[in-house]
């Protein structure tokens, strides 16, 4: 994933945590703000240390980044995504399918492409 899709500033992560457009499915946060100012979309993952070592931490997010890079997302978006510290992780398609339900109820993608 390019750096153009990072969301680094914390008053952007805050205003895309504050404007209330969010979704929780089996213990991952996805947040949303519509952003008319970006070409494309930009994106933030955050797992707490609770979740587990530095290791693990990374792993998740190189997952997400992942998953995130082969859905179609509507661009002019924030996005934040968190995972809950009582996540536990079960399979690569089963993350990819709760991934998949937040954005499309969130209206951020219309299908997959591979």
């Amino acid at each position: 994933m390019n750096r153009t899709y990072s969301l680094k500033k914390n008053e952007d992560i805050k205003a895309v945590l504050n404007h209330q457009n969010k979704r929780f499915y089996h213990g991952i946060g996805v947040f949303a703000k519509p952003n008319p100012s970006i070409q494309s979309f930009r994106i933030a993952f955050s797992v707490p240390k609770k979740y587990g070592n530095a290791v693990k931490r990374n792993q998740m997010k190189r997952r997400l980044r992942e998953i995130v890079r082969t859905f179609t997302v509507k661009p002019k978006h924030d996005i934040f995504v968190i995972v809950r510290p009582d996540y536990s992780f079960q399979s690569f398609e089963m993350l990819t399918q709760t991934l998949h339900t937040c954005f499309t109820q969130l209206k951020l993608i219309g299908e997959t492409h591979d």
